[in-house]
């Protein structure tokens, strides 16, 4: 995608799962700089995982 549009850059987030914006804070400030001050991630970022990866799914506390 990137070699197809002019002005894009690659942001990467190490992890498992679909989506990052608002699970990743990593990604969440590299969305909010480009949406709300056009200033995008230097290409080829990479965005850590805030914690631990992992493939099960997320199973609420018992009350």
């Amino acid at each position: 995608m990137t070699r197809t549009l002019d002005s894009a850059v690659l942001l990467t987030r190490e992890g498992v799962g679909h989506g990052s914006y608002g699970i990743n804070s990593c990604v969440n400030k590299a969305v909010d700089a480009a949406l709300l001050h056009g200033t995008r991630p230097a290409d080829g970022t990479v965005c850590k995982t805030d914690t631990p990866a992992t493939t099960r799914p997320l199973v609420p506390a018992k009350r």
